[in-house]
């Protein structure tokens, strides 16, 4: 059933990840079949905990919308990722977004000028949440 639901949100463009919270879904680019493994839960507080990290912490520099356009972007080489375009959102997982979140831009072989968040860490829920809160960011592909 959870398959049937991933493939109807694909097509109708939505996120695998928001269909289920307790779920990450990809699809292995090598074999193309679907994954689904466990994630942490989170709450609403992890949420709003979430939410403030970003609002503190992200917006600098990818801006109150995640569209890259913070207070800080103009000065950066490279610029900061637009977190609302579809086709970023396209090439990025739950795991590697939790890799940039927790290790800095440098742990993906980004701009070692994003920050690591080691105080995370030990907080799996809040760092499940803001990775939901930041692919909610993106619009979805309509086909």
């Amino acid at each position: 059933m959870k398959h049937l639901v991933l493939i109807l949100g694909l097509s109708l463009g939505f996120s695998a990840w928001s269909w289920a919270q307790d779920t990450v879904t990809n699809i292995n680019s090598k074999t193309g079949q679907i994954e689904v493994s466990k994630k942490p839960s989170f709450g609403e507080e992890d949420m709003e905990e979430a939410m403030t990290i970003f609002r503190e912490r992200c917006t600098r520099c990818h801006g109150s919308k995640g569209n890259g356009r913070g207070k800080l972007a103009s000065n950066l080489s490279p610029r900061p990722t637009d977190l609302t375009n579809p086709y970023w959102f396209q090439s990025t997982n739950p795991k590697k977004l939790k890799k940039v979140i927790l290790g800095g831009g440098g742990a993906i072989g980004k701009s070692i000028l994003m920050p690591a968040n080691p105080d995370l860490r030990n907080k799996p829920k809040v760092v499940a949440a803001l990775i939901q809160y930041i692919t909610q960011l993106a619009p979805r592909k309509s086909n």
